[in-house]
């Protein structure tokens, strides 16, 4: 049986369960999911165990695992199946899955354009670190709509490289631009446009060891518009659209627990904002 990865706090929930909806509204077969847990409460933990979810925490694997996304590199090294998906939450399937499960099956891996280059999110230590040509300007891969073989050798070397530069400290940092994204005053800042963390690292480590890969457009695959050939919506807010597909009790109870949740974050954010303005 296929399958799909994500991974969820409390403040991603409706948005993970969404997620999981939508794929089991348009794919026809069985399909099991695995929520990698970086932050969920016993009751959402419940209810995903009440959809049939399976659970899986992250550990404390190093000092600043939950920094930078460092912890996404773990979930690509540790998940056990050999055709390996995931999807960040935030994104709905408008599409039968099983369609991306064979590309994977078939090319080795799925790979969507994240929209930049190398030279935008790599500093240019990186590409000495990595042993990249740094003549060619790379395509960037998103690192949170991809699927890949893990019998595929330069793909699992990749993977596990990520890993272990990953804690080392890779993935930490900000380009001198998003600078005002860091929770410090003090911070490593990355030579580069645009760093992106653990995204710059996976694509480091993939690009040192292939050159040619057959990347897939974001605007189908990882859209923030929504259009009849879009079959993947990143659309990055809140949607309820498919907690409600089927109707029972526990359905009804998750969609009313994640109206009150979602209004706890946003009153949350929304007092910061005010505080910090206050402040300054």
């Amino acid at each position: 049986m296929n399958i799909l990865n994500t991974t969820s706090s409390s403040y991603f929930f409706s948005r993970t369960l969404n997620l999981i909806f939508s794929v089991r509204f348009n794919t026809k077969t069985p399909i099991e999911f695995i929520v990698w847990d970086i932050g969920l409460n016993k009751i959402e933990r419940f209810l995903l165990k009440c959809f049939k979810v399976k659970v899986i925490k992250v550990p404390s694997f190093c000092e600043f695992w939950r920094d930078c996304y460092t912890w996404k590199t773990y979930i690509y090294k540790e998940s056990k199946e050999r055709f390996f998906f995931h999807l960040d939450a935030g994104n709905t399937v408008l599409c039968d899955i099983d369609i991306i499960f064979e590309m994977i099956r078939e090319k080795g891996y799925f790979f969507v354009d994240q929209g930049q280059t190398l030279s935008q999110i790599a500093p240019a230590d990186y590409y000495t670190y990595f042993k990249i040509d740094n003549n060619q300007d790379y395509t960037v891969i998103a690192a949170g709509n991809i699927g890949f073989d893990k019998n595929n050798e330069d793909l699992s070397k990749a993977v596990n490289m990520s890993y272990e530069s990953a804690i080392k400290g890779m993935c930490l940092g900000y380009s001198y631009a998003e600078r005002n994204r860091a929770a410090k005053s003090e911070f490593i800042v990355r030579d580069c446009e645009v760093f992106r963390h653990d995204q710059t690292v996976l694509n480091c480590c993939l690009r040192s060891r292939m050159t040619d890969l057959d990347v897939l457009p974001h605007s189908i695959y990882s859209a923030v518009k929504r259009k009849d050939d879009v079959k993947i919506l990143n659309q990055r807010k809140l949607s309820y659209e498919f907690l409600l597909i089927k109707i029972n009790f526990t359905s009804i109870l998750a969609y009313f627990y994640c109206l009150i949740n979602d209004s706890y974050f946003y009153a949350k954010v929304m007092c910061e904002k005010i505080a910090k303005k206050i402040k300054n």
